[in-house]
């Protein structure tokens, strides 16, 4: 696991990230929020958070997690144990490989079996929305190879088999209705189970910053 730390001596605040399968550091400017440091986690090929330091003592931290990011979040803020004022989960659940509560199992292990080059451009353009929109995301996506993003997709797949049910941190849960990989009434009826989690629907795909302003949600 990879992640990038962004600190100024004036904030008192932290905003940890946790990004979607296949995504990195080239996130950060959607977490370009004022009066915020920043900690962005991602390509989950373990869970070792030995390399990260969270090295202020914040007055509020907050955590976003999207996509297979939300399944993720709740391990690492155990292990890090810190203290969150409030946790934001976007297009994603705590069931993320399921027939009624996330991606159908045939589906994950499909696009885990199958991904190529070709395939992985086609999952991207799914994430967008459509091939209209994916010039828009074009400049979010990783750098690296194809390679490398299967083999983070078969750890988390692996990882999500033989676990326990995560623990749920999430005050929100923010879907968007055109979202091709996490459907919408999927993730309805999984956060309809969790009675503490807020459910706010809004317009957008998969990938949806193109159109949420992070700084809006904080």
């Amino acid at each position: 696991m990879n992640n990038k730390y962004i600190k100024d001596s004036t904030n008192k605040n932290l905003l940890i990230f946790f990004n979607g399968w296949g995504f990195d550091e080239k996130m950060l400017p959607i977490l370009d929020v004022p009066n915020y440091d920043k900690l962005i986690l991602y390509r989950y090929s373990n869970f070792n958070t030995d390399d990260v330091k969270i090295e202020k003592d914040y007055k509020n931290i907050t955590v976003v997690a999207w996509s297979l990011g939300v399944w993720v979040a709740p391990f690492i803020v155990k292990k890090l144990n810190i203290k969150i004022d409030k946790a934001i989960a976007i297009n994603g659940t705590l069931n993320p490989i399921s027939d009624n509560f996330g991606i159908p199992k045939a589906v994950f292990e499909g696009t885990l079996t199958n991904l190529n080059e070709r395939n992985l451009k086609k999952f991207n353009t799914r994430i967008a929305g459509g091939s209209r929109m994916l010039s828009e995301i074009e400049r979010y996506l990783a750098t690296g190879c194809w390679e490398d993003q299967k083999k983070e997709l078969q750890f988390l797949f692996d990882s999500i088999n033989k676990s326990t049910k995560a623990e749920n941190i999430f005050d929100c849960a923010i879907i968007t209705n055109d979202d091709l990989i996490f459907s919408a009434e999927n993730q309805k009826r999984y956060w309809q189970t969790e009675n503490n989690t807020v459910i706010t629907e809004i317009k957008g795909a998969h990938f949806p910053f193109n159109t949420i302003n992070i700084g809006t949600l904080l």
